[in-house]
């Protein structure tokens, strides 16, 4: 038998045993802004969250002083559509919203890149309604490419239903096919209609954009300048990462999970 990076793409598959579990990220740290020189740009502006509770807002905005906080959300029936303390809109960032332009001093998002149906056409919306020099605070992840990219969350806690558990094996949506996927739900106790979720979930449910680590950074600095950058990350295999930069040639970046990025409107 050829060996494995050797193999037509159609042939290419891992048996799930064969898969490492890579554990928890590195550097998960919503308190990054408290950590960064450009908290002060928050300050006495006008901003704008998108992904954040009312007790996020509580937590990790109010502090930082902004003159005042509007909410927007698209998903009426999320946590972040209760909020009641600051202005809510109810709208997509992905289209043009009814928000004004060259209005707020700083737009921040949490967790919701990774969910954009349209990345550039969110982050031009974004750009439209930052005045000049604004500037942009996010932090997200799965990025698809990474260890935990499909985003797997059909019961929050449970280690073989949510992602954000980080004890799935790594790469099982990149390097196993829909049988071998199968497998492993029965193997580990689960039932034929876990495995129909898996499936679903993977590659059928339009909550997640499956956009690979290396779009999100090409896209980020087509439409702003990066002034700042955290990376979230796995240690992985090198046998693993040769196997998937074959796989998905020419993307090369499959262990960076997402991050926390500062990006400012300057053209």
């Amino acid at each position: 038998m050829q060996p494995f990076h050797l193999l037509p793409n159609h042939m290419r598959t891992r048996f799930w045993r064969e898969l490492p579990y890579v554990g928890i990220i590195s550097n998960w740290d919503k308190y990054y802004i408290d950590r960064s020189p450009y908290a002060a740009k928050i300050q006495g502006q006008s901003v704008l969250c998108i992904g954040y509770s009312e007790a996020e807002i509580e937590q990790y905005i109010e502090k930082h002083n902004p003159k005042d906080i509007t909410v927007l959300t698209n998903w009426v029936g999320h946590r972040d559509a209760t909020v009641v303390k600051y202005p809510l809109l109810i709208g997509d960032i992905t289209t043009e919203t009814s928000l004004p332009a060259d209005h707020f001093g700083a737009v921040l998002t949490l967790s919701v890149m990774e969910h954009l149906s349209d990345i550039e056409g969110g982050l031009r919306e974004i750009k439209r309604i930052l005045r000049p020099n604004g500037y942009l605070f996010t932090l997200f992840g799965p990025a698809w490419s990474c260890p935990y990219g499909h985003h797997l969350y059909i019961e929050g806690g449970d280690p073989l239903l949510d992602f954000s558990v980080w004890r799935l094996p790594a790469y099982i949506h990149l390097l196993c096919s829909d049988s071998e996927i199968a497998r492993f739900v029965k193997d580990n106790g689960l039932t034929d209609d876990h495995a129909d979720m898996y499936l679903k979930h993977f590659y059928e449910s339009p909550i997640i954009n499956r956009a690979m680590y290396e779009d999100y950074m090409r896209l980020f600095t087509d439409v702003f300048q990066m002034i700042s950058s955290e990376i979230m990350y796995n240690t992985v295999p090198a046998d693993i990462l040769a196997d998937l930069r074959v796989k998905y040639a020419p993307y090369r970046d499959f262990t960076s999970y997402g991050g926390s990025y500062i990006l400012k409107k300057t053209f």
